[in-house]
C-alpha cells in the first residue's frame, strides 16, 4: 500500500462550528509506503490433529509533514516539521489443535507460541519551509548535536514471546468450561537522543539542552482466564468470563516533540481484568439475540491530563498513568427476519432489522489526586446505539443503518474545552448510511451513500499530527464497487 495525503490540520471549537469543512494548514501532508509480507503453513498430523504455522513481515516507512504547534495559531509560513519513522519486524505464530473424547464427549486444546521482533526508527526535526510534499530534513539528520533541525532520533528495537494453552472441557451435553494460561515476555528499548529548547514568550532562549537516552525495559508474567457455557436448549445458552489483561507502553509512548503534548518519563504498563455475564441465541433461525453485563478494571491506566505550563502558561496534554479506572456497562443485540416471523412460505426474500446498543459507566476511581478521582474515563462514550434494517433477495439487497453516540470527554480531568482544542467534550452526534447491491450472474454491483444526511461532528480531539484541534468526520459521501468473480 502507497498514498499521499493532503491534511487540512485540525480545527479550534469555533471554526468547527462556523465551518467544519474549512482548512488552517495547507502545508501539512503524510505519505505512508507500507509492505507486508505472510505465509500459512497447514499440516494434518491426522484426523485429530492439526498444526497452523502463520509467518509474517513488515517492511514500511510512514512521514507527518507540516506545521504542529497550536491550531489557535496562524500558520507563519517557516520550516515545517517532519516526523518521519521506519519499521522493520518479523513475527511467527504457531499452532497445535488436538481434538479427543475421554468421556464420549469432545475434548480440545489448543498450544501455542508466538515470536515477534522489530526494528524501527523515528526522527523528528525542522524540514524546508516550501508548500509541497517535500519530505526531508535541513541539516544531518545522523547526527543531532550537528544540526539544530533535529530534534529526536530514536532506535526502538523490541522483541516479544508468548507461549498459551487453552482446553475446552465439555463436561456434559450441556455444560463446558475453558480455561486458559499466556506467558508474555516484553522488551522494549529506546535508544537515541533528543534536543529540549525552551523560548520565552519574546522568542528569547532560556535553555537549549540535548539529552542521549537509553531506555530499556523487560518484563514477564502470567495471564489468565476462564469461560464457561451452559445449554438451556440447543438455540439458548448462557455464557460468563473472566480474563485478566495488560496493555504495555508504545513507542508513542517513549519520546515525541510536541507543543501541545508530553508524556511521563515513568510511564508504566496497565494491567487489570474484564468479566461478563449473558446470554445468547436464536428462535428457530428468525431471531437472533445476545445479552450481556460486563466489568473492566485497570490498575495504572493511561491516560491524558489538562496541564499548564508554568513559564508560558500554555495548555498542553499530559499523557501519564492516571488512576485505578473501572467500567460497568451492558451490551445487546437483537437481530429478526420479519419474513420468516410472518409466513413460513416466504424464503427467497428477507426483511431484517437489528439493534445493537451498549451502556457503559467509566470511572476513575482511587485515585490520589482529587482532580481525577470518579471522573469519567476519556474516550468512553455512555451510550451507543445502532440499528437498521436490510430488504432483498438473493440478487438485490438495499441496507439503511442509523448510528449514534453520546458525548464524552477527551481527557480525564473532564474539561469542557481550551483554547487550542486538543481536549474538551466530544458531542453527541448520529449519522445514517445508505447502501445497496445487484448480482447479476458473475457481477456484483454494490454502491452506497454514507452520511445520508450531511451531519457535521467528530470523534476525535488530536493532540499532534494531523492536527492538533478537532479533525471534522466526513461529510455526505459516495462510493461505488464492482465485482467480477471468473
Amino acid at each position: 500500500m502507497s498514498y499521499l495525503a493532503h491534511q487540512p490540520g485540525g480545527l479550534t471549537d469555533n471554526a468547527f462550528e462556523t465551518n467544519p469543512d474549512s482548512s488552517s494548514r495547507s502545508r501539512n501532508w503524510f505519505k505512508v509506503d507500507w509492505n507486508l509480507a505472510a505465509l500459512n503453513f497447514d499440516y494434518e498430523i491426522n484426523s485429530n490433529t492439526k498444526l497452523n504455522s502463520r509467518f509474517f513481515g513488515l517492511i514500511a516507512s510512514r512521514n507527518s509533514l507540516g506545521y504542529l504547534d497550536r491550531i489557535d495559531r496562524i500558520d507563519p509560513m517557516a520550516e515545517r516539521n517532519l516526523i518521519s519513522g521506519m519499521f522493520q519486524n518479523i513475527g511467527n505464530e504457531t499452532r497445535l489443535i488436538h481434538l479427543y473424547e475421554p468421556i464420549k464427549l469432545p475434548w480440545a486444546f489448543v498450544l501455542g507460541i508466538r515470536a515477534y521482533r522489530g526494528a524501527n526508527n523515528s526522527i523528528q526535526g525542522n524540514a524546508n519551509s516550501e508548500n509541497g510534499p517535500d519530505f526531508y530534513f535541513i541539516g544531518q539528520q545522523t547526527n543531532i548535536d550537528s544540526s539544530y533541525a533535529i530534534e529526536s532520533n530514536y532506535q526502538f528495537p523490541s522483541f516479544n514471546f508468548s507461549a498459551f494453552a487453552e482446553h475446552i472441557f465439555n463436561l456434559s451435553s450441556k455444560l463446558s468450561i475453558t480455561p486458559g494460561l499466556r506467558y508474555e515476555f516484553i522488551s522494549t528499548s529506546a535508544n537515541g537522543n533528543y534536543r529540549e529548547k525552551q523560548e520565552d514568550l519574546a522568542g528569547n532562549i532560556i535553555y537549549d539542552t540535548i539529552y542521549q537516552v537509553n531506555k530499556r525495559q523487560e518484563r514477564g508474567f502470567i495471564i489468565g482466564g476462564i469461560g464457561i457455557n451452559y445449554k438451556l436448549s440447543n438455540q439458548v445458552e448462557i455464557y460468563t468470563n473472566f480474563s485478566q489483561n495488560y496493555r504495555s507502553i508504545n513507542f508513542a509512548d517513549m519520546q515525541i516533540t510536541n507543543p501541545n503534548f508530553k508524556i511521563d518519563p515513568i510511564l508504566k504498563d496497565e494491567r487489570g481484568f474484564n468479566a461478563d455475564i449473558g446470554f445468547r441465541g436464536q428462535l428457530e433461525n428468525k431471531i437472533y439475540f445476545d445479552f450481556s453485563a460486563f466489568s473492566l478494571y485497570y490498575n495504572n491506566r493511561i491516560g491524558t491530563t489538562l496541564e499548564v505550563d508554568p513559564l508560558l502558561a500554555n495548555t498542553f496534554q499530559f499523557r501519564t498513568n492516571i488512576s485505578e479506572s473501572r467500567t460497568l456497562g451492558v451490551e445487546m443485540m437483537i437481530e429478526a427476519d420479519w419474513f420468516k416471523i410472518l409466513s413460513t412460505k416466504i424464503k427467497s426474500n428477507r426483511l431484517t432489522t437489528f439493534v445493537n446498543f451498549a451502556y457503559n459507566n467509566a470511572l476513575y476511581i482511587n485515585s490520589d489526586q482529587p482532580a481525577y478521582q470518579n471522573k469519567k474515563v476519556e474516550l468512553v462514550p455512555p451510550v451507543v446505539l445502532k440499528s437498521g434494517i436490510t430488504l432483498g433477495n438473493k440478487s438485490t439487497s438495499i441496507s439503511y443503518q442509523y448510528s449514534y453516540t453520546h458525548q464524552h470527554f477527551s481527557d480525564a480531568t473532564n474539561a469542557v474545552a481550551v483554547s487550542n482544542s486538543v481536549i474538551g467534550i466530544i458531542p453527541s452526534y448520529f449519522t445514517m448510511d445508505l447502501s445497496g447491491k445487484i448480482i447479476i450472474k458473475k457481477i456484483q454491483l454494490e454502491m452506497g451513500i454514507n452520511n445520508l444526511t450531511n451531519e457535521s461532528y467528530f470523534t476525535r480531539r488530536a493532540s499532534g499530527y494531523p492536527g492538533p484541534g478537532i479533525l471534522p468526520s466526513p461529510a455526505r459521501n459516495y462510493y461505488i464497487g464492482l465485482q467480477i468473480k471468473l
